[in-house]
């Protein structure tokens, strides 16, 4: 109790509320005398931890920072990648922006200018193409 009180006077206000809870809880040997304890949260018990000295504590503090450690790795692994995939759908994004405006551009090229030129052409000489029998006159 005495440790755990001088963690808490440690910590911030906001801190300490939130994860400490003084209780009570009636005590059947000691005639029902009320029992303080304190109820607290795992973030409550990792600074009481911390606190410690000893060679429990120290793996257990050891432990706590190896899973920092992976949990910043992967963090940062997931933002690198999150960012490599964000650079590859960009670039996507821009190849095909291109293409369908070149698409766009051939396309009104082929409405205005090739196909009208074209289909003369073809009407042009399938004309010419046409068997004309003396007599008759011109198609």
């Amino acid at each position: 109790m005495r440790k755990t009180r001088k963690v808490i006077t440690a910590c911030s206000p906001d801190f300490a509320e939130r994860n400490f809870a003084l209780c009570y809880e009636n005590n059947e040997l000691q005639n029902g005398k009320p029992q303080p304890f304190y109820r607290m949260t795992r973030n409550g018990w990792t600074m009481l931890v911390f606190s410690f000295t000893g060679t429990a504590a120290i793996a257990f503090k050891e432990a706590y920072i190896a899973a920092f450690d992976w949990m910043a790795d992967m963090i940062a692994n997931g933002k690198q990648n999150l960012e490599a995939e964000r650079n590859a759908v960009m670039l996507e994004y821009m190849k095909e922006k291109d293409v369908a405006s070149m698409s766009g551009r051939l396309l009104n090229r082929w409405g205005k200018v090739k196909k009208p030129h074209l289909l003369a052409r073809i009407e042009r000489l399938e004309r010419q193409g046409q068997i004309c029998l003396p007599g008759f006159g011109k198609v």
